[in-house]
């Protein structure tokens, strides 16, 4: 299983441009690693994983009120980013 995540892979997971990730990573908001060979940037999930933690926790009383429960597919789409927050805190 990989450890890292590019810096594709991971803006693409968390919603943010490379360009923040790169600006990120010199305000130490979120730490990259530089692979040995190309010296592009990667990122441990351990540490996208508790960046999203703590963003899902700082804004967990909005989404709480904001919660509705899907009934059908197309609601669903609506909250989704609510259960992808989830599923990466807690691979259950």
């Amino acid at each position: 299983m990989k450890d890292y995540l590019s810096l594709s892979e991971t803006a693409e997971l968390i919603g943010k441009s490379k360009e923040t990730l790169r600006r990120w990573d010199k305000e130490g908001i979120l730490n990259a690693v530089r692979e040995p060979v190309s010296n592009y940037r990667i990122y441990k999930k351990s540490d996208v994983q508790t960046l999203l933690g703590s963003l899902f926790d700082n804004n967990i009383d909005d989404e709480v009120s904001n919660f509705v429960e899907p009934k059908n597919q197309y609601s669903y789409n609506k909250v989704g980013i609510t259960y992808s927050f989830k599923s990466l805190i807690c691979p259950c």
